[in-house]
């Protein structure tokens, strides 16, 4: 049994979003030739051409960019919106904007070791963190993880909602697959490992396995 001494804390305001994808989606290419950007913009260096079909899978969302990643090839950028078929957004074709505007009572922790230095990576799988809570709230009217807490050897230790628990168990994987890829970039040391843990520390699931 795993426990997690304190939770991450959480208040959020959203703004209304018409496209009902999430984190974790797989959307379709719907473009031949979709040019993936190493940044969110056209001007940033070429990482990848896409086909027709291609599925992709939703990490990250600014404004009309979304930050893909491909599990068959590893790869991962920014595709425009306009070379994707949403999943939810029908014949994806024009769609507003989806990015949520997230405002914290305070900054969002990620608990660490005593010995241990919070890197500047770290700060930013905070924030993405946040912004993937916020995102989800906005869109599905949920909170997937209420803690966050870094252990030994590259562990990553989040804790679940009740909701998160009744989602299948594809969306749960898809959703730690997202954490995982992201926590990778956040830590140069170890092996990068998801766990997941319900409210009582029990661990319920964990990528890779």
């Amino acid at each position: 049994m795993l426990k997690i001494a304190k939770s991450l804390s959480l208040s959020i305001l959203f703004s209304p979003v018409l496209v009902l994808a999430e984190v974790g989606d797989i959307h379709t290419v719907r473009l031949d030739g979709a040019v993936v950007y190493e940044q969110a913009d056209k001007s940033s260096p070429l990482v990848e051409k896409l086909s027709t079909g291609s599925e992709v899978m939703e990490m990250d969302v600014k404004g009309e960019w979304y930050e893909i990643y491909v599990a068959s090839s590893d790869l991962s950028g920014w595709l425009h919106v306009s070379t994707l078929a949403l999943l939810g957004s029908g014949s994806g074709g024009s769609v507003a904007s989806a990015a949520v505007a997230a405002v914290t009572s305070g900054p969002a922790k990620l608990k660490v070791g005593a010995s241990d230095q919070k890197t500047s990576g770290m700060k930013d799988f905070e924030k993405y963190l946040l912004k993937y809570n916020a995102r989800t709230q906005a869109l599905k009217g949920y909170t997937p993880f209420t803690g966050a807490e870094s252990l030994e050897d590259g562990v990553l230790l989040v804790t679940v909602s009740d909701i998160w628990l009744e989602k299948s168990r594809a969306r749960q994987k898809s959703s730690l697959i997202t954490l995982h890829i992201k926590w990778k970039e956040a830590v140069d040391s170890g092996a990068p490992k998801v766990i997941a843990v319900d409210s009582n520390g029990n661990e319920v699931a964990n990528y890779p396995q």
